[in-house]
């Protein structure tokens, strides 16, 4: 089994969605342009998320990792927000935002939200016939393992 890691830190500013973006560049090669094109549109969207949602200061960063098996692709987004109960709202057909987890929800095989020091959302897609199967080193990972009582608070700046 071939693996392919990639991985991004990114500042937090409203360039950060397209560097991200940009940074997997070439990942179609592997998984071909339609499922890249799919993954590029999720990333962008969740660290869009990041950007708008988690609190985040100026010098926080955000990390982008993608990890893609012979048949799986899994790809996380970290911050050092406090998180969210990964609930999926559907928008009005009108609204221009908050179409990111829906998208997630509605074109990955599975996704999740984890974290213990920040929030890290992760997908994962197939390719090449997938069963939609973990990456082997990823199934240890719970889909939510929030803590609710830190949901909701905001960081003190």
């Amino acid at each position: 089994m071939s693996t392919l890691r990639l991985s991004v830190r990114l500042q937090v500013s409203e360039t950060a969605p397209g560097a991200a973006r940009h940074a997997l560049d070439g990942l179609d090669l592997y998984v071909g342009e339609e499922l890249c094109r799919t993954i590029k549109l999720l990333v962008s969207e969740l660290v869009t998320n990041s950007i708008r949602h988690a609190d985040l200061r100026p010098d926080d960063t955000i990390d982008v990792v993608v990890t893609a098996t012979d048949d799986v692709v899994r790809v996380e987004v970290g911050d050092p927000g406090e998180g969210f109960i990964d609930e999926v709202r559907e928008p009005r057909p009108d609204q221009a935002s908050g179409w990111g987890l829906l998208l997630t929800d509605r074109l990955a095989n599975r996704w999740g939200v984890s974290g213990s020091d920040g929030t890290n959302v992760w997908f994962e897609v197939t390719h090449n016939g997938g069963d939609g199967t973990s990456t082997e080193d990823h199934q240890r990972q719970p889909v939510r393992d929030l803590d609710p009582a830190k949901i909701g608070r905001r960081r003190s700046r």
